[in-house]
């Protein structure tokens, strides 16, 4: 507790020259009578993931929207959090930040989204 009340104040994030929401995120190490294991970044986006996934499936939309956010910030370029973003932002009806991730995802992989998708957000090839 003491540690994070020293920390620094965060710096406002940006995404596209915008300010959005930030998390500043502390990593704990938990120790059980023996060796201790810390998380690789992309085990943690994984996880998050795969959780983010199973919320979707059964209908949680907001619960894997806060699953996905904590993926996709461990792991900022992995293609399939930002399209499963993009579609759950649409799902919810919220157009800006569904056409955020898949602009993001059409710059890492563009096959990866449809024509309606990319003529939703106005994507150009």
């Amino acid at each position: 507790v003491e540690h994070i009340k020293n920390m620094p104040e965060c710096i406002p994030a940006k995404q596209f020259g915008k300010s959005v929401k930030s998390y500043p995120t502390v990593p704990v190490k938990f120790q059980l009578d023996g060796d201790a294991y810390n998380l690789t970044d992309n085990e943690q986006s994984g996880f998050f993931y795969n959780s983010g996934l199973e919320a979707a499936k059964s209908n949680d939309v907001q619960k894997a929207i806060r699953r996905l956010l904590v993926a996709v910030k461990t792991n900022p370029v992995d293609i399939d959090i930002n399209y499963l973003l993009g579609l759950l932002y649409y799902m919810s009806n919220d157009l800006p930040k569904a056409c955020r991730y898949w602009t993001l995802t059409y710059t890492l992989q563009p096959d990866k989204l449809d024509e309606e998708k990319k003529s939703i957000c106005e994507i150009k090839n």
